[in-house]
């Protein structure tokens, strides 16, 4: 239960960072950086619901971000 928490905290503070990066690359009308994070926002919105449910992919996804350093 916690594995499924400790994801799901983890991934609100990715989206809060790729809105960030949204922002800046609107501010720089860059298109590339755009595309990628709104793609990667995208994405973290259907690994959201499929973490709610599956508690090993819940548990997957916090051995990734630990073993990237985030």
């Amino acid at each position: 239960m916690f594995e499924r928490i400790k994801a799901y905290k983890n991934l609100k503070k990715a989206n809060k960072f790729l809105r960030g990066v949204k922002i800046a690359a609107e501010i720089s009308n860059d298109k590339e950086m755009l595309a990628t994070a709104n793609e990667a926002l995208s994405m973290n919105e259907s690994l959201k619901s499929k973490i709610i449910f599956n508690p090993k992919m819940a548990r997957n996804y916090n051995l990734e971000i630990i073993k990237h350093g985030f």
